[in-house]
């Protein structure tokens, strides 16, 4: 057993001594995409190098997961080589911080990165760090009766790994905030030790990986657990009991820990499809042009997955006729290039609900109603429910649980923790957990502890937690114009922002220069805001 911490501590320097020079391989970057290409840094240990469990150089978890957005056409450029065996925390820190050269130019160079590397961090769109075991093991040595710890100097180690972190992140973020992070975990390397030994190691696991969590979460970066993944098949992932490296297999399922949190990197798009519904069974398709349109051979469009027609690669838009009225349709474009290659699984995707014809419609009280189609609408998208009897009582007034039930349904969300209100607790746990889900996105506030869920909801409310829907998904609030209506200059500014927001997008409109903000919404009133609400969303 002492030989699994005499390899620990000497592999650091038969990994210095063996690390390669060799570039990646090089490969186009223009495919044409509609999607970001990205900038991809490694920072920290061997671990981020790629050392296995030979003692070998091989692929590390960042090249699985460089090679995974390459294959989707989505990397610039990747370098693991600002990485080094044996590096700690304070060597990530002091390489950033006095901008050091590159020390390998092992990853994947298309379009290329800095060689320093505090300039790499600059231009980077995502890093990912393993730093800290390295830290720790300075102060542990393995004996006969079990592994022993220098206490008097653990602790501080502990503190000085959360202070290198912190400065770390702000290194980061002062030069590139907006830079997603992900940090790694530790996942315990002294997997094929046993009894009080186990223990020992898996108690220095648990407090390093929640030091490096607590941190790492506090600057809304990202913690990676691998230990879990890693110990699920120790033999094939953690193979040679005299060395703490994992294999190739392991480091790829360290990768697949990552990129289940990375599916937002492939979404990073500023290109959009819009599908807006002309008539009860048509709809017209616009969509923006990609990177490098030069290159598109043409556009596929897709019908719920089944192929519908090809668009040259000189239009942008489409009109499809001869639809089902009520039906939904699942929209997809794909790119085809020259050679007639698809770009991989990523085109530009959306979908519409047509509207309905009145004699579709479900409910029996609405069909001479201006707004029925809207309340079709909403019930369709499931937003709203009806009544037993088949009727949805356009006029009769919304609550606030009614309102903050249907955009909680719009938006798809649901809560981390219950809600602060202590006035809901007689309501189903389903309701309970919508208000806590539309408290956790900041569409409703805490006054003095009470949610207030039966009271009628007014229109400037409807607007206000609206607007704050749209802000959560859009991050907009832009008003482009001074307030058009005369009757909200008694409202804060939050509320007549709102308001405006809302009527600039045609979301609500007004009668006669006059908004009534005071006013009770109707059931037939949330049901327009909301599918309007929903269309500017979605498109």
């Amino acid at each position: 057993m002492r030989k699994i911490l005499m390899i620990l501590m000497t592999v650091i320097l038969v990994s210095a001594m063996l690390l390669p020079q060799t570039a990646g391989a090089n490969e186009s970057v223009d495919t044409p995409t509609w999607y970001n290409k990205l900038k991809y840094v490694a920072l920290g240990d061997s671990l981020a190098i790629g050392v296995n469990e030979q003692n070998k150089f091989g692929k590390s978890y960042t090249d699985f997961i460089a090679e995974e957005l390459r294959a989707y056409h989505l990397l610039a450029s990747f370098s693991k080589g600002y990485a080094f065996p044996g590096y700690t925390t304070t060597d990530v820190l002091t390489q950033m911080k006095a901008n050091a050269l590159r020390i390998t130019d092992l990853g994947i160079q298309e379009d290329g990165l800095p060689e320093r590397t505090l300039d790499a961090v600059t231009e980077a769109d995502f890093i990912t760090i393993s730093a800290g075991a390295n830290d720790l093991l300075r102060h542990v040595r393995m004996t006969d009766i079990g592994i022993i710890i220098d206490t008097a100097n653990i602790d501080a180690t502990f503190a000085q790994i959360a202070k290198n972190y912190e400065d770390i992140f702000a290194t980061i973020y002062e030069v590139n905030p907006d830079a997603r992070v992900y940090v790694m975990g530790y996942y315990n390397a002294f997997a094929h030790v046993s009894g009080q030994y186990e223990a020992q190691a898996q108690q220095l696991l648990a407090q390093l990986n929640q030091t490096i969590a607590t941190v790492t979460q506090a600057k809304n970066a990202v913690f990676i657990e691998t230990a879990a993944a890693i110990d699920s098949d120790i033999d094939r992932y953690l193979p040679n009991p005299a060395n703490i490296h994992v294999s190739e297999a392991g480091y790829e399922v360290i990768a697949h820990q990552f990129l289940q949190y990375m599916s937002v990197l492939k979404q990073q798009t500023p290109s959009r499809l819009h599908v807006e519904a002309l008539s009860t069974t048509s709809m017209q398709l616009t969509w923006d042009a990609p990177l490098f349109a030069e290159k598109v051979g043409h556009y596929s469009i897709y019908l719920n997955e089944q192929w519908y027609a090809d668009v040259a690669a000189t239009e942008r838009q489409l009109t499809i006729n001869d639809l089902t009225p009520g039906h939904v349709y699942n929209v997809e474009i794909r790119l085809v290039d020259m050679d007639g290659q698809h770009e991989v699984n990523l085109g530009l995707a959306s979908w519409e609900l047509l509207w309905s014809e009145p004699s579709q419609y479900v409910f029996t009280d609405i069909v001479a109603h201006p707004d029925a189609a809207y309340m079709d609408r909403a019930f369709r998208l499931e937003f709203v429910d009806g009544y037993a009897d088949q009727t949805f009582r356009p006029h009769q007034n919304l609550t606030r649980a009614q309102a903050v039930k249907m955009i909680v349904k719009m938006l798809g969300i649901e809560p981390q923790h219950d809600a602060p209100f202590t006035d809901i607790s007689i309501h189903a746990e389903e309701t309970q957990q919508q208000i806590a889900a539309a408290y956790e996105a900041g569409i409703i506030k805490n006054i003095n502890g009470e949610f207030r869920p039966n009271q009628y909801v007014t229109r400037a409310q409807l607007a206000l937690m609206l607007t704050r829907a749209y802000t959560f998904v859009k991050n907009d609030f832009m008003v482009q114009r001074l307030p058009t209506f005369t009757d909200i200059e008694q409202y804060d500014e939050e509320a007549q922002r709102a308001i405006q927001v809302m009527h600039q997008r045609l979301i609500v409109t007004g009668w006669q220069g006059k908004f009534m903000p005071a006013q009770y919404a109707k059931r037939s009133h949330a049901a327009k805001m909301i599918v309007n609400t929903f269309d500017h969303l979605l498109n």
